[in-house]
């Protein structure tokens, strides 16, 4: 009776065994790196079930699974890093044909920032494929993506920025003020970088390298927010010890970035609101130190909001007190209006 019921359960349990999941694809017999059975893509060569027309691949090894895993991800993440740079070079060359025309002026982008971060957006669809053990502690590893399901998913998020850049677009066409218009402008600029990213990532996945062209190109977007921000009339003001000189400074580096400042007229669309702050900070190794501390503060003074604010911190010293005031003086034009003025730049659209 014993023997029937053992006999019936090992049948079952072999009935069972046919029937469960399919071993591991690719996770091949235990022995040395280029024994039989070894997967072609180990050394480099296409997967013949992965084809490079419909997947982008990446090979990764490691004494252990999760490390190879690991290796096997970075490995598919460096085929987008390494069109970072000819992107970036793409970009610049575009802009300076923009700026020889005569059109508009721009900065270029930071590329490989944005790259970065869509990079990372479309990796998510990243999978392992299969999993060879070469031997007692070596992994080979092969993660792959789907052209097609990655070109699908940045398309969609591409047509959904397109929406949001025309709608802020439209919103600066009609807006009934020069600062309302520029920052919807700038607010759609930015967008449009976001997405430039995208289609770099568009550009890699798709076989053919083709992306998709925004519905808003960038001459007319940069020509609408440069022209935009050029009928902004931008005040100043600084109090605290030493403001006259720092604010003309500050105009100067300004006016060196296209940004005209206006400070005898009460005619504004923004206004600059500064104040320094002086403070003695120890006397250390035979020195008197000194703290300047600088903050401002940009209004809209239609809506009366706060579009940006910056803070700047000075400390220098010197063995005589004058001498250690007349130092953080001296370094506050040279050193610290550069510094807001770039912030103050990147705030009202670079």
């Amino acid at each position: 009776m014993s023997q029937r019921i053992i006999r019936s359960g090992l049948a079952c349990a072999l009935l069972l065994a046919s029937c469960g999941p399919p071993a591991m694809q690719g996770f091949g017999p235990v022995g040395p790196a280029g024994a039989q059975g070894q997967p072609e893509w180990v050394d480099g060569a296409t997967a013949a079930r992965f084809p490079a027309a419909q997947y982008l691949t990446g090979v990764g090894h490691g004494g252990d699974r999760m490390a190879c895993e690991n290796d096997a991800r970075a490995a598919l993440a460096k085929i987008f890093a390494a069109h970072v740079e000819q992107l970036s070079n793409d970009t610049e060359s575009h802009f300076s044909r923009v700026n020889a025309q005569g059109k508009v002026r721009v900065e270029a982008l930071a590329v490989q920032q944005l790259t970065r971060v869509s990079t990372d957006y479309v990796l998510k669809g990243t999978r392992l494929a299969e999993v060879w053990q070469g031997g007692a502690q070596r992994f080979h590893c092969l993660a792959v993506l789907d052209r097609l399901v990655a070109g699908r998913t940045l398309r969609d998020e591409l047509d959904r920025k397109d929406v949001e850049i025309a709608a802020l677009v439209r919103e600066g066409d009609a807006a009934p003020n020069p600062t309302a218009r520029f920052f919807a402008y700038k607010r759609a600029m930015e967008l449009l970088q976001r997405r430039e990213g995208l289609n770099a990532e568009l550009r890699i996945v798709s076989p053919g390298g083709a992306g998709k062209p925004p519905l808003h190109g960038w001459e007319d977007l940069v020509a609408k927010l440069t022209g935009s921000r050029a009928q902004l009339k931008v005040g100043l003001k600084l109090t605290g010890r030493d403001a006259a000189r720092l604010q003309t400074c500050l105009v100067e580096q300004l006016a060196q970035r296209d940004v005209q400042v206006l400070e005898e007229t009460s005619d504004l669309d923004l206004m600059v609101h500064g104040e320094l702050s002086w403070h003695w900070a120890g006397y250390v190794n035979g020195s008197y130190l000194v703290q300047v501390n600088v903050d401002l503060r940009v209004t809209d003074l239609e809506g009366g909001r706060t579009m940006a604010a910056f803070a700047e911190r000075l400390k220098t010293g010197r063995p005589q007190r004058d001498n250690a005031l007349q130092s953080a003086a001296n370094k506050l034009c040279f050193k610290v209006a550069p510094q807001l003025a770039d912030k103050l730049h990147q705030a009202l659209g670079r």
